[in-house]
């Protein structure tokens, strides 16, 4: 009966970590949201953009194949809440990936040179996508400027929709989620408890590791965009959406007054964007980094992943609670990628098999050789079991 409450302790947690997660961001108070008829505001130098209903189309023709708009977003923040709904139309991709039609923001340093940019969408084909989610805001004395690029062979990309507000971690999930994450290894612990053996020392530090690995493998995952967990990301603020008059028109918050909307446009006009038109950088996250590099040999990155952290938690408290959680670890990386919206193919299935191998390799090292290392390095390692 006790296993069974502790496990319902854990379920209830884990819907209440989806609700915190989901509920993480809030605009900051004297940031201006940017909206498509802003763009259409602050882009005088588009002359080539096609306008229809309210949306920017962007054609595989001609050499100038992107526009740029400075993005005045008035306030510093860590992260910018993102909505955006793009499609293309018989667009064929060029010989590289990344030549097809696609959305970001540039990052750029006081010299008007790239720092580093922030992915927003990509299509090719008949392709379309409506979401929102949130980036993380680079360090940095960095100027933001919305690039739309089409680098197709033909076709036409089309921006229907998009909505940019500098946004901020709420007070709640700051101090949530730390507590979130404790609770979750004080149940982990009380689960290993099973006849009084292991200690509670080995076992909060089983827990500890586990939650390690779900910090940094589950949640967030490595993935340049913060989305929602089995949903979209909420976002309940009526200054960040169209407001309605009692006739029924739609008027977008103004995003600063005019006078500083004319002086950004005179900005703009001395400015010269160069074209750039390139792969975009790869994301700072050591773990997508490996990811990327060792994508050829992908099921040995999973061996790997599961294969430390499995062998130290056996130390800790036996083979038989180290597979265990070793295999509740592989469930949850792969159920977080299809919460996030990242599917589960066939390649998952390779994942969960690397998973399951590189769990087997663990617990038989440990068999083997966990107890030569304890007589050889006794500390800081406990005793095995």
């Amino acid at each position: 009966m006790r296993t069974f409450a502790l496990i319902a302790c854990l379920v209830s947690l884990f819907f209440a970590l989806i609700h915190a997660w989901n509920h993480q961001f809030e605009p900051m108070p004297d940031g201006h949201v940017v909206c498509m008829n802003d763009l259409q505001l602050l882009s005088p130098h588009s002359a080539h953009l096609k306008h229809e209903s309210n949306s920017l189309i962007l054609s595989a023709q001609g050499e100038t194949r992107h526009a740029t708009f400075d993005l005045p977003l008035g306030a510093t923040s860590s992260h910018l809440f993102v909505r955006v709904s793009a499609q293309a139309k018989q667009l064929i991709a060029g010989n590289e990936i990344w030549q097809d039609g696609r959305t970001f923001i540039e990052w750029l340093t006081p010299e008007n040179q790239r720092a580093t940019a922030s992915p927003i969408h990509s299509a090719q084909g008949d392709t379309s996508l409506t979401s929102c989610f949130a980036i993380k805001v680079p360090l940095g004395d960095l100027r933001p400027v919305l690039r739309i690029e089409n680098l197709g062979k033909q076709g036409d990309y089309i921006l229907k929709e998009i909505e940019l507000t500098p946004a901020q971690q709420t007070r709640s999930w700051k101090l949530g989620s730390p507590l979130i994450m404790a609770a979750f290894a004080f149940l982990i612990a009380s689960l290993l408890a099973a006849n009084q053996i292991p200690a509670l020392p080995r076992r909060l530090f089983a827990a500890s590791i586990t939650c390690i690995v779900g910090y940094f493998f589950i949640i967030p995952g490595p993935w340049p965009q913060t989305k929602g967990l089995g949903q979209a990301l909420a976002w309940h603020h009526q200054q960040a959406k169209p407001t309605e008059t009692v006739s029924g028109t739609k008027f977008h918050p103004p995003i600063a007054p005019q006078a500083i909307i004319e002086s950004r446009l005179g900005d703009q006009k001395n400015v010269s964007h160069q074209s750039n038109y390139t792969k975009l950088p790869e994301s700072d996250n050591p773990a997508l980094q490996a990811k990327k590099i060792l994508a050829k040999v992908r099921s040995l990155l999973h061996v790997a992943l599961l294969f430390a952290p499995v062998w130290i938690i056996s130390y800790a408290v036996g083979s038989k609670r180290g597979f265990l959680l070793g295999i509740a670890m592989a469930l949850g990386i792969e159920m977080a990628q299809w919460l996030f919206g990242y599917g589960f193919q066939a390649d998952d299935v390779k994942d969960l098999l690397a998973d399951l191998c590189g769990i087997s390799m663990a617990v038989y090292c440990h068999t083997r050789l966990s107890r030569k290392i304890y007589s050889w390095m006794p500390f800081p390692f406990p005793q095995p079991a």
